[in-house]
């Protein structure tokens, strides 16, 4: 059976706690969310989107916005209500209703503004989160929760994350009966360049790898341009005799 949430006063009299609201931003940036790793308060060393109260009179939009500045000193935009979860903080008899917010990312240079309350600030992709959790991030996951946009992510073409370097070149190189490396979608290939790039860079010792940001922002004809010429050099050092 659960503990029930509750205090009594000095007379044994049991006091009516009632759930306080939080809102919770959850910040997108080149495919990939803020989270920071809590310190002092309740759920200390788990990680948790920027957030805080719901002030009396203030909007779930401005008090995301507010939040992230006062903690991050980033500025976000197109804040926007996307879920809800009940949390009830057992150990720490708290119970808050948490309202999840979408934003993207405005500007501003990622800091830690309130140190006694956050130790740390990282992006991370969806399906990447790091542990453990927040519980309103938890009960969030367990929803089936995504941010809008970033579904797609989560799904990235799985024939070019398997694709060998040799197979990629051969859809270059096929008949018009096979798709071909110019018809896979800019989402894909953005996350092909990176993977193949990246890869032929280890192949070279290179340790100056390549952001995925750096490729986000290039055109389609960049993105084929580029898997095509590093899938041709991997193949061509995969076949050399490095011993």
């Amino acid at each position: 059976m659960e503990e029930k949430i509750g205090k009594r006063n000095d007379n044994g009299d049991a006091v009516t706690n009632r759930p306080a609201v939080g809102v919770a931003a959850i910040i997108i940036r080149s495919g990939k969310v803020l989270l920071g790793k809590r310190k002092g308060a309740h759920g200390s060393g788990s990680w948790a989107f920027p957030g805080g109260h719901l002030e009396f009179n203030e909007s779930i939009e401005d008090c995301a916005r507010r939040e992230v500045f006062e903690e991050t000193g980033l500025r976000v935009t197109n804040c926007r209500f996307a879920a809800m979860t009940n949390d009830i903080f057992y150990q720490s008899q708290k119970h808050y209703v948490t309202l999840f917010v979408v934003c993207e990312y405005q500007g501003g240079t990622l800091q830690v503004k309130e140190p006694d309350m956050c130790e740390q600030w990282d992006w991370f992709y969806w399906n990447e989160l790091p542990g453990p959790l927040f519980l309103s991030l938890k009960n969030l996951l367990d929803q089936g929760f995504a941010p809008p946009g970033l579904e797609d992510r989560l799904k990235t073409s799985e024939k070019l994350c398997e694709l060998t370097a040799s197979q990629v070149v051969s859809l270059g190189m096929s008949d018009d009966n096979i798709k071909k490396v110019e018809d896979y979608n800019h989402e894909e290939l953005i996350e092909a360049a990176f993977r193949f790039e990246n890869q032929q860079m280890e192949l070279l010792g290179d340790i100056n790898l390549v952001s995925y940001e750096a490729y986000a922002v290039m055109a389609h004809a960049e993105l084929v341009s580029i898997i095509k010429n590093s899938t041709a050099q991997i193949c061509r050092m995969e076949s050399q005799d490095f011993g």
